[in-house]
């Protein structure tokens, strides 16, 4: 076994050191065509910012002169409590008209001096008569008194805030026959309560 290969005399052939393949490949391939939309003619284009609707022409509008007599009859009233046949109801109208201005509730009773409202002018006065036991007794002072002026401007009710116990008559009667121009509130009169003061001063 070892001496039948050598006697062999054909040439074995060379073994292969090496596959060589080719550097690159160059393969044809067809890619379907993307298919290319053509635009409509016949749609119009809407512009983005505006709605495409139908044109018309100002120049073709034209109103009718006088109407027909089976359409509208001028001596007939339309308007019925249930509104026009096919129109608008007349409560759904009502709605749209302008609503009367609300006036302003009225005063529950006399308002009080202050803010907006200012006291009222006085146009007639009357000085108190000093008592002759104040006199006597050498009492002098400021009394205060709550006044309430009905709307002609008359004192109807005086009660004492600040008292000087020999002063106090003196001061009511005295203020009670005092006068003022009325109050407006809102373009009306209105009564007002406000303080009053009443000197006494011995000289």
């Amino acid at each position: 076994m070892i001496v039948t290969p050598l006697l062999v005399s054909q040439t074995l052939p060379a073994p292969v050191s090496y596959l060589k393949l080719p550097d690159f490949v160059i393969a044809e391939i067809d890619l379907p065509r993307e298919r290319v939309r053509e635009p409509e003619r016949d749609r119009p284009q809407a512009s983005p910012d505006r709605v495409a609707g139908p044109r018309i022409s100002i120049e073709r509008i034209m109103i009718p002169s006088d109407f027909p007599d089976d359409i509208y009859d001028p001596n007939e009233d339309i308007w019925d409590s249930n509104g026009v046949e096919g129109g608008m109801p007349l409560d759904l109208l009502t709605s749209f008209q302008p609503k009367p201005p609300v006036e302003p509730p009225e005063p529950a009773g006399p308002i009080r001096i202050g803010g907006q409202i200012r006291a009222p002018r006085k146009i007639v006065h009357v000085n108190p008569v000093y008592p002759a036991v104040a006199l006597h007794a050498r009492v002098q002072g400021r009394v205060t008194l709550r006044a309430i002026i009905d709307e002609e401007g008359n004192v109807v009710n005086v009660s004492v805030v600040h008292s000087i116990l020999l002063l106090n008559r003196a001061a009511i009667e005295a203020v009670e026959r005092w006068k003022y121009e009325p109050t407006y509130l809102n373009g009306k009169a209105v009564p007002v309560i406000m303080s009053v003061f009443v000197e006494f001063e011995l000289r």
